[in-house]
């Protein structure tokens, strides 16, 4: 796995929601979103986005942030929000594709980066979630994009 430095991101249109999720429930809540999406017609315009703000270990909860791309809005989100403009820059960005139990050895490889080069993380780890290719539900592989910003000054 490489990882690659001064990656930049921008998306526009994010349905977003930020809460504290059990731990187990996430595939749930990805669920309740994507129904929302369809019931509402907002159509979907790319795969999902995730970032864990906080972990609550004492509670199992995890203050955690969902965003999808949608092409259209409605005048009543509830319970979300819309996010205009998503930009990341000056990121590491991580490519990882495989077996989804080892997600957890590209999540240390990439804060080991950022701990073996001193580099400063100022945004939580994103991971951006492809939608799902033929080739990829073929090969029962996951693929996902990780990118952390980090402060550009080295002081």
């Amino acid at each position: 796995m490489d990882i690659t430095q001064h990656k930049e991101i921008r998306l526009e249109n994010l349905l977003t929601n930020r809460a504290n999720i059990e731990e187990g429930a996430m595939e749930k809540e990805f669920k309740v979103m994507e129904t929302f999406i369809k019931e509402n017609k907002l159509n979907q315009v790319g795969g999902v986005i995730t970032a864990i703000h906080k972990m609550d270990k004492e509670n199992g909860l995890l203050d955690m942030e969902i965003m999808i791309p949608v092409e259209s809005s409605i005048d009543s989100l509830e319970p979300y929000t819309i996010k205009p403009i998503f930009h990341l820059v000056n990121a590491l960005h991580l490519e990882y594709l495989g077996d989804p139990k080892d997600l957890l050895t590209a999540y240390k490889e990439i804060y080991t980066y950022v701990a073996d080069h001193n580099l400063q993380p100022i945004t939580p780890l994103y991971n951006f979630y492809s939608n799902n290719s033929s080739e990829e539900q073929v090969s029962n592989a996951l693929k996902v994009d990780m990118l952390i910003g980090v402060n550009p000054s080295i002081i």
